[in-house]
């Protein structure tokens, strides 16, 4: 194995130099375009030959391989988006959380709903605030405030 790869690459060194002393030689212009396909055509040959000689009937296990781990890629995939969603929400919310406790005199509540954009990343879809009717005055800088934050303008209800 070793001594075919020796071969190989010595033959492929050779027809590199020989290739190079050759568009060293050819004046520029048309033909030396030509030549240069020429060249590159035949390198390509003595690299992609060497490995016609072997045989490729066990490719079938190579995919087998390859799909099984497609497969566990797209569940990792799945399991990661599914960890950024609930740790953005649980970060999002919390941020939103700690804003309205300065803002607010009373209890409120913050539901959060998000998606993974096509991105990959968790993204905000939809934000609802529920503040007590004593905080009912406030829903302008709340919107405000967490529109800021979060790059999306909430909605407000009334407890």
């Amino acid at each position: 194995m070793i001594d075919s790869l020796a071969d190989w690459a010595a033959a492929f060194c050779t027809v590199s130099v020989i290739c190079a002393f050759g568009t060293f030689l050819i004046p520029n212009g048309t033909v030396k375009k030509t030549a240069n396909i020429v060249m590159t055509l035949f390198m390509l040959s003595v690299a992609v030959i060497p490995f016609s000689e072997y045989d490729l009937s066990d490719m079938s296990e190579i995919l087998d391989v390859s799909s099984d781990i497609t497969e566990d890629m797209n569940e990792y995939t799945m399991r990661l988006n599914e960890y950024l969603l609930e740790n953005g929400k649980l970060v999002t919310k919390e941020n939103i959380e700690s804003l309205l406790d300065e803002i607010c005199d009373d209890e409120f509540s913050v539901e959060i709903e998000m998606e993974i954009n096509k991105d990959g990343n968790p993204e905000l879809k939809n934000t609802v605030i529920t503040v007590s009717k004593s905080d009912s005055s406030k829903i302008i800088i709340i919107k405000s405030k967490v529109a800021s934050l979060t790059g999306e303008t909430p909605e407000v209800k009334i407890q």
